[in-house]
């Protein structure tokens, strides 16, 4: 089918564009994204001790050992990760929360570090740690030969050294009366495996194959349908670029935006459908900004999951068998009230995750 194409416009009238504009509930607007995501409470770092480490604490008489829930996994002491916002190319740096810690103790004297604190800058990568009442930023992380990955669109940072910084030195000097410890003393070489609780979409698309049925009743009403840049359209199906957006790594929450759209025009009046939102939830639906007006956006399509399809290629996720089914606003405003209900089309988004 050969579907005319109309240019962007925020032409006014065609009564249906005050039933969508006035007539429902404001939708949410989508948030700014940014390049930090919240992490899960899950995952941990590993520290694994370094042997010329472990003897010079053996020769101090100094025994390290775990606080819960830390524990030894693996050949290494294991802090999990209680929340955190990295940046999944750690450009824009990291901050991940740990809970349990280490202790250090010789005969009576013992040092708690607690609550281990990651934080990558642009120009540093540190530990802090509980230590009593206060935090102190004790270590120094090598990331020069780190290696990153992302298993399962999480992230892994593996071969990250651990050394003492002269804050941390000097505390455990003081502490055993000693003189060994001494400013980037390697402790060992750490795992970071974090999962993140959000995703960041970078870019992708989404495409909508118009179906017969519900297209040949709106244009049967006298509408003619078209499709607005950057969206294009092939045959019946339509795609719609996406733009940088934030959503729940399990799909409940969030937005996908989109720039294009779509219009409609009847008798010599153009409305248009623009910057679609699919807006995730217990129940999903994609909102628009009609005519080009400013402010909330308005929900015109509920979004049906029972099919969904998600499959996963690299950083890259696709998630197909989605049906969009005009709602009871957009029928309204068509003039068309047996479409309520009525599939528009089945949707594929493909996003490109950072």
């Amino acid at each position: 089918m050969n579907v005319p194409t109309t240019p962007r416009r925020t032409a006014l009238g065609l009564t249906a564009a005050g039933v969508l504009t006035l007539a429902l509930a404001p939708a949410a607007l989508a948030a700014t994204p940014t390049n930090t995501a919240k992490l899960k409470k899950a995952g941990d770092t590993a520290l694994t001790l370094d042997k010329g480490a472990a003897k010079a604490l053996k020769s101090l008489g100094v025994k390290v050992a775990p606080i819960s829930p830390s524990k030894v996994k693996g050949g290494a002491v294991a802090f999990p990760i209680t929340s955190g916002d990295v940046d999944p190319k750690l450009a824009d740096g990291a901050l991940i929360n740990h809970s349990g810690g280490l202790t250090f103790s010789a005969g009576k004297t013992k040092v708690a570090l607690k609550n281990f604190r990651i934080r990558i800058t642009s120009s540093q990568a540190t530990i802090s740690a509980a230590v009593g009442t206060s935090r102190a930023t004790i270590i120094n992380l090598d990331t020069s030969k780190a290696k990153i990955t992302r298993p399962g669109l999480n992230l892994k940072i593996a071969n990250v050294g651990v050394k003492l910084n002269a804050t941390g030195a000097g505390a455990l000097n003081k502490a055993f009366k000693v003189k060994a410890f001494k400013p980037g003393l390697k402790l060992g070489t750490a795992v970071v495996s974090a999962q993140f609780a959000q995703f960041i979409v970078e870019s992708g698309n989404t495409t909508l194959t118009l179906d017969p049925g519900t297209l040949g009743a709106i244009t049967g009403a006298g509408f003619a349908p078209g499709i607005i840049a950057p969206a294009t359209l092939t045959g019946a199906v339509a795609t719609y670029p996406i733009v940088p957006s934030k959503i729940a790594s399990d799909l409940t929450s969030g937005v996908i935006t989109h720039s294009g759209g779509l219009s409609l025009t009847k008798g010599g009046t153009t409305t248009s459908a623009t910057d679609f939102d699919i807006k995730l939830s217990a129940n999903p639906s994609l909102a628009a900004t009609i005519n080009g007006a400013p402010g909330a956006k308005v929900d015109i399509l509920n979004l049906d999951l029972a099919g969904l399809k998600q499959t996963v290629s690299g950083q890259t996720v696709t998630l197909g068998g989605v049906l969009a089914k005009v709602n009871a606003t957009l029928a309204g405003a068509l003039g068309l009230p047996a479409a309520d209900g009525a599939t528009l089309g089945t949707a594929v988004v493909t996003a490109n995750i950072r």
